[in-house]
């Protein structure tokens, strides 16, 4: 965990603000899309040497957190309902 630890610091500080880029016509809010948090997050992960990966199942969102070069990873969950 001393590895991806401190490479999750390092991205924490690099990333910046997501721009709200879309309204939603309903609640009459923004919103950031997702097109606008992976343009936020992409060079503050590489420069912290960290990958995402996503794979859904049918009802379940994993999400694994890697560190590239100590192959330490934080997981998690989400249960989907349709």
């Amino acid at each position: 965990m001393k590895e991806i630890a401190a490479a999750l610091f390092k991205f924490q500080q690099e990333v910046g603000k997501v721009s709200k880029d879309a309204t939603n016509p309903y609640f009459h809010n923004k919103y950031a899309t997702l097109s606008s948090v992976l343009e936020a997050i992409k060079k503050p992960l590489e420069k912290a040497n960290l990958v995402i990966v996503q794979s859904p199942s049918v009802s379940t969102l994993y999400t694994k957190i890697i560190h590239a070069e100590s192959g330490e990873f934080v997981d998690s969950h989400y249960n989907l309902t349709p």
